[in-house]
């Protein structure tokens, strides 16, 4: 173990050195706030021995509340100073800590077959692509997500007055509640934006096949480009005369923001059966 590791025998306990240890390289804000952390595993709805993964468990604060809520835990972590820590921490069958980063881990090798989900305060920078992943790669996706992310990017996704392309990517193959807003000072070093605690639980199914999920994606990443304009001035350029054809009932006028996630897939669907007959 490290030297600067020993000292955080009990996290928490010296704001100072917490601050001192935090690397922004790494994206440490440490979760000192003992309500939000039981709000956390209030929202995550553990049953004994449930497979958790958790990412950036830092230096086991979240860890702590997740083992007594009997949770059998899978962490990643990319500082091998806290992997270290980690590692002398916590003992016994119920928790395993690998190093690196989630975004080069392969889940489906770490969590297996079996049903698990992820409780985590995930690091700001990397928020968006962490999302991603865990809706979208591999052939076992958890079944519920309980991520600590910014305020505005809860906001966001949950919004059901303005669209966007990151609430767009989480509905279709998700449901999303902002579960609390948790300020700054919850956290040592305190970061500069307010936070939110946001649940996502996986649907059944997608919304839509994976071939129209791409192709939605596809068009739809055209019209956010440029958010304020409406569809008829960014999708002309793209699809000249049939779009009309492929936005169907939604007016040329629209704006990207006002389209639901549905109506995105059926412009998805039309967009790809007008790719499809441009190919024969």
């Amino acid at each position: 173990m490290s030297k600067n590791a020993q000292r955080f025998q009990q996290p928490g306990k010296g704001t100072k050195q917490l601050e001192q240890f935090a690397k922004k390289s790494f994206g440490q804000n440490f979760l000192e706030d003992s309500l939000v952390l039981q709000k956390i595993i209030e929202a995550a709805e553990i049953l004994p021995n449930a497979a958790v993964l958790e990412v950036g468990p830092g230096l086991g604060a979240l860890t702590r509340e997740l083992l007594a809520a009997n949770a059998k835990i899978t962490a990643v972590e990319l500082d091998p100073r806290a992997v270290s820590y980690l590692q002398k921490t916590f003992h016994g069958g119920q928790f395993s800590v690998i190093p690196g980063s989630i975004l080069d881990v392969d889940l489906d090798a770490i969590m297996g077959e079996k049903p698990y989900q992820v409780v985590a305060n995930i690091p700001y920078h990397i928020t968006n692509p962490i999302i991603k992943k865990l809706l979208t790669e591999g052939k076992n996706l958890p079944t519920s997500c309980v991520l600590m992310v910014q305020k505005e990017v809860a906001e966001k996704i949950v919004n059901p007055k303005k669209n966007s392309l990151l609430q767009l990517s989480v509905d279709l193959f998700a449901t999303a509640e902002l579960v609390c807003i948790v300020p700054r000072n919850a956290f040592v070093p305190a970061p500069k934006v307010d936070s939110a605690v946001l649940k996502i639980v996986r649907r059944g199914a997608p919304l839509a096949s994976n071939k129209v999920i791409e192709a939605t994606f596809q068009i739809a990443k055209k019209a956010f480009q440029q958010k304020r304009k409406q569809l008829g001035n960014t999708l002309r350029p793209v699809l000249g005369e049939s779009l009309e054809v492929i936005l169907g009932e939604t007016s040329t006028n629209a704006r990207p923001e006002t389209i639901s996630s549905a109506e995105w897939t059926q412009i998805g669907a039309r967009f790809l059966t007008w790719q499809q007959a441009k190919t024969e």
